[in-house]
Formats: C-alpha cells, sequence, structure tokens
C-alpha cells in the first residue's frame, strides 16, 4: 500500500475472499511461536531485544485442502493474551480426534 492511500473491505476478508474466488472457507490453522524478536521487529513494536515476540501463522483452506489465505502476524509477548476454548466431547474416541504428537 502506496502512503496517503487507505483501503477499506467492505465486508470480512473471509467473505471477501468467499466472493472473489467462488470458494468457500472450511477449516483453518494458526501456529503459534514464542521467540526473541529481530532487532527490526523490537524497533517496530517498541520494545528491548530481550522481550520475547508471538509469531502467528494463520492458513485458512477450502472444501479441497487448498489454501485460501496465509498471514503472519507478530506481537509482544507481554501485549497477548491467546484463549482457546473448546468443547470436549464425551467420547473422544468415537469422535474420531487425533493428535499431531
Amino acid at each position: 500500500m502506496r502512503s496517503g492511500l487507505l483501503w477499506v473491505i467492505p465486508k470480512s476478508l473471509l467473505l471477501c475472499v468467499e466472493e472473489i474466488t467462488g470458494r468457500r472457507y472450511s477449516r483453518a490453522c494458526d501456529r503459534f511461536t514464542a521467540r526473541m524478536p529481530t532487532s527490526e521487529e523490537a524497533m517496530v513494536l517498541g520494545i528491548g531485544p530481550g522481550n520475547p515476540v508471538i509469531r502467528v501463522v494463520h492458513a485458512a483452506f477450502d472444501d479441497n485442502d487448498a489454501i485460501l489465505e496465509v498471514s503472519e502476524s507478530i506481537w509482544a509477548a507481554d501485549r497477548v493474551m491467546i484463549i482457546d476454548e473448546y468443547d470436549i466431547p464425551r467420547d473422544a474416541a468415537a469422535a474420531g480426534i487425533s493428535s499431531d504428537l
């Protein structure tokens, strides 16, 4: 984006991507990594080089497992709260839940 221009997306990114591509979101994966910042990240975020950051890579997929969207975010770790809330099925084995481990 050029300096001085403001781009406004008229609706959520998800809806815009679906409308433009004709494909539908079916799942997403967010990967969180805690690490020390690069010197540029520390400068941009206004933190010391010894303060950790959280890097998030978000990927969204359609019904055919083709990528619709990928984004990366870097946050100062002391300014983030991650809430992971989900239902737990009564019978996890019957629900087909597997582990990445």
